[in-house]
């Protein structure tokens, strides 16, 4: 526990930064909404059926961009390269100084993660479920939110039915009624604009829309965290969709020299090579 205190300290400037987490079919026409009303059912059926199916136009992405982290007067910046892989779901974030100097390795498979610290020299390794990572991370990574904040667009998260209470707002809500992600919509251009999760208290915001063949992405993306009080914001740079990924891009080889630190681990953390 005293070795987790430690990293604690040592590495929540660099966790802050990463807490970030990547098919065709034809959609239909878009509706033509008031935003002074609640959006009746073909309406909210339609803007899901179009997000739907931005989602599917997506099944692999490369990024290069900024990532900022903020949190009350301090604020952190690097530089960053991003493979991502949507299903099933895994991610690989390269984080650089500005300057160029390498800082640190990212990589999520599914509910594990590998985080490799090339100043402490160090491969830290757990699960991204648990609740010890919330020493380091905004929120526990889970592939939704993730894929959310790299990909520039929402995930539409797994619900029971939608309803829509006011003026460019769409409510998924769960089987025993309760809101499980919130989407707010522009009427005009049926593009999200953000999407908040309740029970994680973190809200996407998607801003400076761009458009690469037919698939829509904001180029800026924010990711608040309510409980942590850190705002992390991704602007892209450069942006690749449906490359053919290298089979062992996801892969991270352990340096000579370097230890692994398993996380997962809590009682009696490992520090080995």
């Amino acid at each position: 526990m005293r070795l987790l205190s430690a990293l604690s300290c040592r590495l929540y400037p660099l966790f802050g930064l990463l807490a970030i987490f990547t098919l065709q079919a034809c959609a239909r026409r878009p509706l033509l909404i008031s935003s002074t009303a609640p959006y009746p059912t073909e309406a909210i059926h339609s803007i899901l059926d179009h997000m739907t199916n931005q989602g599917q136009r997506v099944a692999t992405l490369f990024y290069t961009g900024k990532l900022t982290s903020t949190a009350r007067e301090s604020e952190l910046e690097a530089t960053v390269s991003i493979v991502g892989r949507s299903s099933p779901f895994e991610t690989r974030i390269e984080f650089t100084h500005p300057w160029g100097a390498p800082l640190a390795h990212l990589v999520i498979n599914a509910n594990r993660f590998k985080f490799l610290v090339f100043r402490d020299k160090r491969l830290y390794v757990g699960f991204t479920s648990q609740a010890d990572l919330l020493r380091y991370f905004p929120f526990l990574p889970d592939p939704i939110t993730i894929w959310g904040f790299i990909r520039g667009y929402p995930e539409i998260a797994p619900h029971n039915r939608a309803v829509s209470p006011g003026e460019g707002t769409i409510d998924l809500l769960g089987r025993n009624g309760e809101l499980i992600q919130r989407l707010s919509i522009d009427p005009e251009t049926r593009r999200p604009t953000a999407c908040f999760f309740p029970g994680k208290k973190i809200k996407l915001s998607y801003g400076d829309f761009d458009k690469e063949g037919t698939v829509d992405f904001a180029r800026s993306v924010e990711l608040t965290s309510e409980t942590r009080e850190r705002v992390l914001t991704l602007h892209i740079r450069q942006a690749i969709f449906n490359p053919t990924l290298p089979p062992r891009i996801f892969d991270l080889k352990l340096p000579e020299g370097y230890k692994v630190v398993d996380l997962s681990e809590t009682g009696d953390t490992r520090d080995r090579r």
